[in-house]
């Protein structure tokens, strides 16, 4: 089901993400790049009919998937779950999880407003699927869940 985007970063996201970052209790390096893994969700929000959720316990709003997680699937094909996560996912407050990976993206430097952004959503996981997983040990559409 893989689809490629393809954006370009605003000052609307970097201002976001600038603020995110200045609350963020971890050091500026990995706050910084953790905020930036934001920038599919943003920009489904703006051409892929998804609604930023302003709280925590997901990512987006979707009038066909629901309630939607994004998660950054990584170059072993791994999906991390943090425990937080997996108990919305447990409670139902979660209908997918959208797993997406940055196409070409420049890991020495942070996204900077005019910045091209390449990524593709693989898929969209219903959480049954994930729970299974995790339950079962076993790999999902071949990702790994990792908690």
């Amino acid at each position: 089901m893989t689809t490629i985007y393809k954006g370009v970063v605003s000052k609307e996201f970097v201002t976001r993400r600038d603020k995110q970052v200045a609350e963020d209790k971890r050091d500026y390096d990995t706050a910084m790049r953790q905020w930036d893994f934001e920038y599919p969700e943003y920009h489904q929000s703006k051409v892929g009919g998804h609604t930023i959720y302003h709280g925590y316990e997901y990512d987006t709003k979707h009038p066909f998937f629901g309630n939607c997680d994004f998660k950054h699937v990584n170059r072993f094909d791994e999906i991390h779950i943090s425990p937080y996560i997996l108990k919305q996912l447990q409670k139902g407050k979660i209908n997918h999880i959208v797993a997406w990976r940055f196409l070409e993206k420049d890991w020495s430097k942070s996204l900077q407003e005019g910045d091209e952004v390449k990524y593709s959503i693989l898929e969209y996981i219903p959480t049954s699927e994930i729970l299974t997983a995790i339950q079962e040990k076993s790999e999902i559409r071949g990702f790994t869940i990792k908690t």
